[in-house]
């Protein structure tokens, strides 16, 4: 709505701009050894001084128009080396308790598009336990990358060289 309006405050500047230059402006008779003169400085002056103004206006304009409240989580959901196709990717706003969802595509990957916020992103898949990470989007920081490795639900209590810990999955990053 904003870029719509923008453009059309610029193109309606542009056509007036047109159309006053074309009725004020008259080609008189070239200087000796120079270019026609087109209608009296004044109308020039004022025309370059209604062009700057109308430039400055616009791009302020454009400089306080709001920015989109929304952003992106991206990531990609693994075991280990391997790929995790159809996980199901959530993100949860900590605040309203609103839910995104999808699934991870044969690579891994995956993208929610969420409202700028606090989310909880949870990670699911049959066999594997659940992992979750904490994640902030806003103005400053519109994109964040949040990679998951997920643990087979059977190893969950033990860890390579025979020990063990405890807790849900692992999320990278």
């Amino acid at each position: 709505m904003v870029e719509d309006e923008l453009s059309l405050r610029q193109t309606t500047v542009l056509l007036v701009c047109i159309s006053v230059f074309e009725m004020n402006s008259t080609v008189q008779t070239p200087r000796p050894g120079g270019l026609p003169m087109l209608g009296s400085r004044l109308f020039r002056g004022a025309l370059a001084g209604l062009l700057i103004l109308t430039a400055a206006s616009m791009g302020s304009y454009a400089q306080n128009a709001p920015k989109p409240a929304t952003g992106e989580v991206v990531g990609i959901v693994r075991s280990g080396n391997m790929a995790v196709p159809g996980a199901t990717v959530s993100a949860v706003d900590t605040d309203t308790g609103t839910r995104v969802t999808t699934t991870s595509n044969p690579n891994g990957s995956y993208a929610l598009t969420v409202p700028a916020g606090d989310y909880s992103v949870e990670v699911q898949m049959t066999a594997f336990a659940a992992a979750s990470r904490e994640v902030v989007i806003n103005s400053s920081v519109p994109r964040v990358r949040a990679d998951f490795d997920l643990i087979l639900q059977s190893r969950i209590g033990q860890r390579p060289g025979g020990g063990r810990f405890a807790g849900m999955g692992r999320a990278g990053g």
